[in-house]
């Protein structure tokens, strides 16, 4: 998939630039409750005619574009303060894997929260907000006229702000916890500065993929999603299955979305792909 470059501001503009391909990007690991226990992760499935990851299963998320940049969202997403964005930034390199990307300036942190809402809305239906009482709205696209908003959004029909302005509603980015930061190895012909999130939702939200994109929508378990591709029913890529394996080894919602705002985040940045073997070294394991 091809998204337009981040257009945030002069400084920012210039640092993308000499990174010549490299685009910020965000991806959202929505959660709910299990049926009984434990959780869920929403999980959609790449269109078989993509030029990436084709019939991969993948989280939400997408390049951050130019309708993101603070200029264009002021007034429509809360929690982007400077101490609120100093404290969910947070990521260090390891000499074990350098790498030149530098914590997000705070107009490129602003950027990236706005585009990782966006994205949710656009690639699964769901729109996680504040009315202006401060009352937590959870909106799903199975109602038609948001459908219709969603769909005028994803075709660059309007804008993500003015989808929250017609719903008189502010995107939130404390519901957002940073869980991790990842950049694509040299050489591939796509590399994102990607920046993974981690959201909750009710049961009871209805998610849905757009159609074009993404095919299907499915939420599972970590634990099911690893053992469906283990067994060669689920393509599932390198980035995606060490988060599910992160994941996995948490059973309670609560626990882990109190680790996610507290943990540690060390980039990933490897110097090689998948398919050249790329291992994350052992002592960088689970504690990225």
């Amino acid at each position: 998939m091809d998204w337009p470059q981040a257009t945030l501001s002069h400084g920012a503009t210039a640092r993308v630039a000499k990174r010549r391909a490299m685009r910020l990007a965000a991806t959202v690991m929505l959660l709910r409750p299990g049926l009984r226990s434990g959780f869920e992760v929403l999980m959609l499935e790449r269109n078989a005619a993509s030029a990436f990851a084709p019939n991969a299963y993948v989280f939400p998320g997408g390049a951050v574009d130019e309708w993101d940049a603070p200029e264009h969202m002021h007034g429509y997403l809360l929690g982007d303060d400077e101490a609120s964005l100093g404290r969910t930034f947070r990521n260090v390199a390891s000499p074990l894997l350098p790498t030149t990307c530098d914590r997000p300036s705070h107009d490129e942190g602003r950027a990236l929260l706005a585009a990782a809402a966006r994205e949710l809305f656009e690639e699964a239906g769901v729109l996680i907000v504040r009315t202006v009482d401060g009352a937590l709205q959870h909106i799903s696209a199975s109602d038609p006229a948001i459908a219709r908003l969603r769909d005028e959004l994803r075709t660059h029909r309007r804008t993500f702000a003015s989808v929250l302005q017609e719903l008189r509603v502010m995107s939130d980015s404390r519901e957002l916890a940073l869980f991790s930061h990842w950049v694509t190895p040299v050489g591939e012909a796509r590399r994102f500065n990607a920046f993974f999130f981690l959201t909750c939702t009710h049961r009871e939200h209805v998610a849905s993929s757009d159609g074009t994109e993404t095919t299907h929508a499915r939420w599972f378990t970590p634990r099911e999603a690893l053992e469906e591709h283990s067994q060669h029913r689920l393509t599932l890529i390198f980035p995606t299955i060490k988060h599910l394996e992160r994941l996995a080894s948490f059973d309670d919602l609560d626990a882990l979305m109190v680790y996610a705002t507290t943990k540690p985040v060390i980039t990933i940045a490897p110097d090689r792909t998948p398919a050249q073997e790329f291992s994350i070294p052992a002592s960088l394991e689970g504690a990225w």
